[in-house]
């Protein structure tokens, strides 16, 4: 795609295995105004041709615009729009590449493997900046991402996992998201997942959200992950909601939180709760789930600002029959 031009689409641009998709940094792919392309969601700017499985894509070096504003009609986190979603895919790269003011995610990938997402600026999408469903093998690294609605990269059971290098936060309104990482299971193995050198900051849900829940299943598909040398700071300014924080856990097992700092955070720098079922059920099954936190730096905890007594605290365990907190060697200063 050459630039300085934008180019228009009123339908998917379809992708095959082996293609490459690149653009000049002032080509723009932006979606029509009032596309009204279907009722039914699921339908991207970018997808894949067929039903087979697509494998050895690259897409690199432009602009995407999802056009929101003129396509308000349609709802965001709904399926909506969905910048690039390929299923079945193996072998995709997405780089370099800034995509913005978005109904849905920014790429989403249902069933892959070996999945790289780097040096992409994510701003204003209307679901995650990165979405991998029953994935194995992503990395995401040098991301610079702005949540509106949900998180900046999020993984729902896929395992062999690496978030590194990433900066998140989020836009401060009614829409301003959710956790800035998301990690969530309930069914499949994750028990390798690493989550490091990452700046987190003014999120409105908590930085991190690692959460296991549904049906009971053994610990070694629930396990190890670690989360270290990461900065948080001012995470969990939604006013509204009492899960917010620096890292919200449940149900995993053997979880290493270390070497990170906490400057700031809202209810508690690391803390043992799950949402109150409002929406939908997510309390963890099974006992034991046990998470160290040692070496870590938690100064200035701020009290959340839904109903903020009891709150302000570095760690806090909600779920003391079922879960436990191992703490070593933390400094911690100034917190509420």
């Amino acid at each position: 795609l050459k630039g300085p031009f934008t180019y228009t689409i009123n339908s998917t641009i379809y992708m095959q295995s082996n293609m490459i998709l690149e653009g000049d940094p002032d080509a723009v792919i932006k979606l029509v105004d009032h596309a009204g392309w279907t009722n039914s969601p699921m339908i991207p700017l970018i997808g894949k041709y067929g039903d087979s499985e697509i494998t050895n894509v690259i897409i690199r070096g432009f602009e995407i615009d999802g056009n929101h504003d003129n396509n308000t009609d349609r709802s965001k986190g709904r399926g909506y729009y969905n910048i690039i979603y390929f299923t079945s895919a193996k072998n995709i790269k997405v780089y370099n590449m800034y995509m913005h003011d978005g109904h849905g995610d920014g790429l989403r990938i249902n069933h892959g493997k070996n999945i790289q997402f780097y040096n992409n600026k994510i701003y204003k999408l209307g679901h995650d900046g990165l979405y991998a469903i029953e994935c194995t093998n992503v990395k995401a690294w040098n991301n610079t991402i702005t949540c509106r609605t949900n998180s900046g990269l999020r993984v729902w059971n896929s395992n062999h996992v690496k978030f590194y290098d990433n900066i998140i936060n989020s836009t401060f309104d009614r829409n301003a998201g959710g956790p800035g990482i998301l990690i969530e299971k309930t069914t499949g193995v994750m028990n390798d997942i690493e989550i490091y050198n990452n700046s987190i900051h003014n999120t409105f849900g908590p930085g991190l959200w690692l959460i296991g829940y549904d049906s009971s299943y053994p610990k070694k598909e629930a396990q190890n992950i670690h989360i270290h040398r990461n900065t948080f700071y001012s995470t969990g300014t939604n006013p509204s909601i009492n899960w917010v924080g620096g890292i919200v856990t449940s149900g995993f097992y053997d979880t290493l939180i270390e070497n990170n700092i906490f400057d700031g955070v809202y209810h508690a720098a690391v803390i043992h709760m799950y949402p109150d079922g409002k929406v939908t059920d997510l309390s963890p099954a099974g006992t034991g789930h046990t998470t160290t936190v040692r070496n870590n730096i938690i100064v200035n905890t701020q009290k959340r600002t839904e109903n903020p007594d009891g709150t302000g605290y570095a760690v806090i365990n909600y779920l003391p029959e079922t879960h436990s907190f191992v703490l070593e060697n933390n400094c911690l200063y100034n917190n509420s």
